[in-house]
């Protein structure tokens, strides 16, 4: 029976991606309701909760949080252990993206679409999102889904499962070796002053490295930029960072394009101000008040929007930045 091989296989790929740390994707091409149905009972054999994933689709049935096209920019700052992207109508590459770099690692991914074999030849609403003037819809090729095709189908760790043939044509699975696992020394670096249980509160040695060149905000005139993949602990260890700032007298400004964006940051940070004790009062979500400092979300992008060109250039926000990536 189709759905219990697919559940099987889904299981499978999903273990080994817990394994590694790693994310796997699921494409279900194929009928569109089947589809809806088949998502559903991977998500739960695979024991993800549903409170942990994400839907992008028009469908509405998803008994999770669902969002159209037009809003994967919410994607951005969160991850998900499970996502699902439905490819049957509106879709774009960036939503493509802003979907699969919200699977977190050990993650599982699940593209629904038309059958491999005549989706490159079929009218979507993503020919009208690629007609870009002076060109119109008819000339549009099929090259984007062509060239989508062929990266599913030749890429490691996606499993690819035709509804129409009722089989698994690549099962997906990598087979990877044994890894060295590192120590994970939670203990404070030498010469800093951030708290004992912010380095405890870190996850990985990447992390206290990165709240580490944090501190450097306290004694020079500098930035800090964090940099790694989706999901590595960019907006965790800026929280940790946050409450420690806080604590010392600073008021913390968070911005993004929108607070949900921003909102895993403030998270952290309340997280690690209660582990230290320290009382904090708000009027809401968007701001912690500290005795000693404050941290709050600030709405940059209609400030930047409306500034008027016409007396200069808007002020410069970063300077030269110590350029950390946490892995």
């Amino acid at each position: 029976m189709l759905k219990n091989k697919v559940v099987k296989q889904a299981q499978t790929l999903y273990t080994e991606a817990s394994t590694v740390n790693e994310r796997r994707i699921i494409v279900l091409a194929g009928d569109r309701e089947a589809g809806y149905a088949l998502a559903e009972q991977i998500i739960d054999g695979c024991g993800i909760p549903w409170e942990d994933t994400t839907a992008v689709s028009s469908y509405a049935g998803f008994p999770c949080e669902t969002v159209n096209r037009q809003e994967t920019s919410a994607l951005l700052g969160q991850t998900n252990t499970g996502v699902i992207y439905d490819l049957h109508t509106a879709f774009s590459p960036d939503g493509i993206g802003r979907a699969t770099g919200g699977i977190d690692g050990a993650g599982l991914g699940i593209f629904l679409m038309p059958d491999v074999d005549q989706w490159a030849e079929t009218r979507s609403d993503i020919d009208q999102y690629l007609a870009v003037p002076p060109f119109d819809i008819n000339d549009v090729t099929g090259h984007f889904r062509e060239h989508l095709i062929k990266t599913l189908q030749r890429h490691r760790g996606i499993c690819i499962i035709s509804l129409e043939r009722e089989s698994v044509v690549k099962d997906g699975q990598t087979h990877p070796a044994p890894r060295y696992v590192t120590e994970n020394n939670k203990k404070r670096p030498s010469g800093t002053t951030f708290p004992d249980q912010a380095y405890q509160y870190c996850q990985t040695n990447d992390q206290r490295q990165a709240l580490q060149a944090i501190e450097s905000l306290t004694t020079a005139p500098t930035a800090v930029s964090l940099e790694s993949n989706r999901g590595r602990g960019k907006s965790a260890v800026a929280g940790i960072g946050a409450a420690c700032l806080a604590t010392m007298g600073y008021n913390i400004v968070v911005t993004a394009p929108a607070y949900q964006n921003a909102r895993p940051v403030f998270e952290h940070a309340s997280k690690l101000l209660e582990r230290l004790g320290v009382e904090t009062c708000s009027n809401n979500e968007t701001k912690i008040t500290t005795s000693s400092g404050t941290i709050r979300f600030f709405d940059l992008l209609p400030r930047l929007k409306s500034w008027d060109s016409s007396v200069g250039n808007p002020p410069r926000l970063i300077t030269p930045a110590v350029n950390v990536r946490v892995r």
